[in-house]
């Protein structure tokens, strides 16, 4: 059931997912076609394990095409504010969220911090401070999808759960996610670290 709710928007996409007019200048067409079935892995990796990441700052790198339809943010604006987007250089865009909340110094409630989530049941990202989120242009097929976490606490540890289990605890986080091209395969597939 959780694998039909993930790939539910790619079939009636018409079973594929297209990343275009972003990639190399070099392909006359400029168009990526990924199948539900390269798809998947990448698709249970971010939104279908629950991973709960915590840190005072996160720096949140992911490519706009298929993260940024699936991200969500959870706010109050008495305790977090959010930045306008800011376009970059390379035509990226860049949204901050900070916690605003000065009555509480320390046991912050989760609720009232900074929050990103990838679907119902998959990645949260808590941040004590602030979260920066690139959302990039992907510019090469041979990696279209991606998605680069970094979690830090200038004191003490960051913090990830995994399905409400505590199973990293250390003052950097990583993660990553990505689609790659394999040559030997001839497809996409899924690459994935959590360091």
């Amino acid at each position: 059931m959780q694998r039909f709710a993930i790939l539910l928007p790619l079939l009636l996409l018409g079973c594929t997912t297209t990343v275009n007019d972003r990639l190399d200048k070099d392909d006359p067409e400029g168009e990526v076609t990924i199948t539900p079935d390269e798809l998947e892995p990448m698709a249970n990796f971010i939104l279908g394990t629950r991973r709960v990441v915590a840190a005072e700052f996160v720096r949140l790198e992911l490519s706009r095409q298929f993260f940024e339809e699936q991200m969500g943010y959870t706010r109050d604006p008495e305790y977090v504010s959010r930045s306008p987007v800011q376009i970059q250089e390379d035509g990226s865009r860049l949204i901050v969220l900070k916690n605003i909340n000065t009555d509480q110094e320390t046991n912050l409630d989760p609720d009232k911090l900074p929050r990103i989530y990838f679907g119902s049941h998959g990645l949260e990202i808590r941040a004590y401070r602030e979260i920066r989120i690139y959302l990039r242009n992907p510019k090469k097929k041979e990696r279209p999808l991606f998605l680069n976490l970094a979690a830090k606490n200038s004191v003490g540890d960051a913090k990830m759960w995994v399905s409400g289990r505590l199973q990293h605890k250390k003052r950097i986080i990583t993660l990553n996610s990505a689609l790659i091209w394999s040559e030997e395969k001839e497809e996409y597939v899924h690459r994935q670290s959590i360091g």
